[in-house]
């Protein structure tokens, strides 16, 4: 049996679309916004298998999924890993948010601590625990912690293996060196 090709693009398009919770003129209306003119019914056409997908059309629609071009083309469990790797990109982005929010809270501490230090009357024992604290460096620890966890996702998607662990770190722009969010 010869493959359909547009209809097992149409149906990954369809799948995509519908795990991201978009309309079909919602991803019209974001393909039209990178340039390409497309209404709700060409994306039904497309889902349907009845229009063929332009290369430059597919490069947009993986791209608002922030799917590879070729899961558009492959098996639905192909499909489904790159729909996992997205949702575990997001989990990864979702959690530097959070690490930056508290990493301000640290530093709000920190800055707490001192000016309670400073402050007449502390014991000789407040001081050293206050000393101890302040002079630790919280961002080279979190950094350490994030890129291992950041490295273990990764390495666990399928194909990635941890020299991909590390080549999508360094396009995260990932500086360990830098600061705690890598950012």
């Amino acid at each position: 049996m010869e493959l359909d090709l547009n209809a097992e693009i149409g149906r990954a398009v369809q799948q995509l679309r519908t795990a991201a919770g978009m309309s079909q003129g919602e991803l019209a209306d974001q393909l039209t916004a990178m340039g390409e003119t497309f209404h709700q019914q060409t994306v039904l056409k497309i889902e349907k298998g009845t229009r063929a997908l332009k290369f430059t059309e597919a490069v947009k629609i993986a791209r608002v999924f922030r799917v590879s071009v070729d899961s558009l083309i492959y098996s639905e469990e192909r499909l489904e890993e790159s729909l996992e790797t997205q949702r575990r990109f997001d989990a990864v982005l979702a959690g530097l948010v959070e690490l930056e929010r508290v990493a301000t809270d640290v530093q709000h501490t920190r800055i707490d601590l001192a000016e309670w230090a400073a402050k007449d009357g502390r014991s000789e024992e407040d001081l050293q625990s206050a000393r101890a604290i302040l002079t630790m460096d919280p961002a080279s620890t979190v950094s350490n912690v994030v890129e291992d966890v950041l490295r273990g996702m990764y390495a666990e998607l399928p194909g990635v293996g941890n020299a991909g662990a590390t080549k999508m770190l360094e396009l995260l722009g990932w500086d360990p060196n830098n600061d705690a969010t890598g950012a």
